[in-house]
């Protein structure tokens, strides 16, 4: 193990959750970034008090705690040891150096360092949009029809359609016909995973 006492697995996720700074499912982790934080490896953070998991529906979702913000502020500062067996760990521990520097700098702590505003609104403004186009709760709208409602540029709509479609009553689906979508559709779409996705569902809550 290394010197910091974490598994490759247990520091990868500290270090998402530290970047993200924010609660990501277990599923997100492990689909965009392939880090599966559970079993011992969760179980460790957990006891360790860094890192806090609470169910939601059938998910874990995890997010650091105020100890594990504390914990790897003296990692950055101490040098987080990355593999050094290939090119990528020298880049993690050049971006972390950096970090070090401007925190230095500047003065601030790495939670401030990567706090992004939340996007709650965001949110909340699509959800609006979509109650004004669905015929009925749950009821498809093409995001062709759903964007210009959205007062937001679409690289910030698509992170949160992103972050909604892990909702349980969030469903953002490709459309079934290809042959009738139009050049506006497949501009609109979003792109989760490999896959190009035109309509979505929004169950009441």
């Amino acid at each position: 193990m290394p010197e910091h006492g974490f598994t490759l697995t247990q520091l990868a996720a500290l270090l998402v959750l530290m970047a993200e700074a924010r609660e990501i499912p277990n599923t997100e982790l492990r689909e965009v970034y392939g880090i599966d934080l559970s079993g011992k490896n969760r179980i460790a953070l957990n006891d360790m008090k860094l890192v806090e998991t609470r169910r939601v529906g059938r998910r874990n979702v995890h997010v650091l705690t105020d100890g594990g913000w504390a914990r790897m502020t003296d990692e950055i500062r101490a040098g987080v040891q990355t593999p050094r067996g290939g090119a990528m760990g020298g880049v993690v521990r050049a971006l972390l150096a950096a970090i070090d520097r401007d925190l230095d700098r500047t003065g601030r702590r790495p939670a401030e360092f990567f706090y992004t505003p939340p996007q709650v609104d965001l949110e909340d403004a699509i959800r609006a949009a979509y109650a004004d186009l669905a015929r009925e709760p749950g009821g498809w709208v093409s995001l062709t029809d759903l964007r210009p409602r959205v007062p937001a540029e679409k690289a910030q709509v698509d992170e949160a359609l992103r972050r909604m479609v892990y909702s349980p009553e969030v469903s953002i689906i490709p459309e079934s016909n290809q042959k009738i979508l139009t050049r506006a559709d497949r501009e609109a779409a979003v792109t989760i995973g490999d896959q190009e996705l035109h309509l979505i569902a929004i169950e009441a809550r």
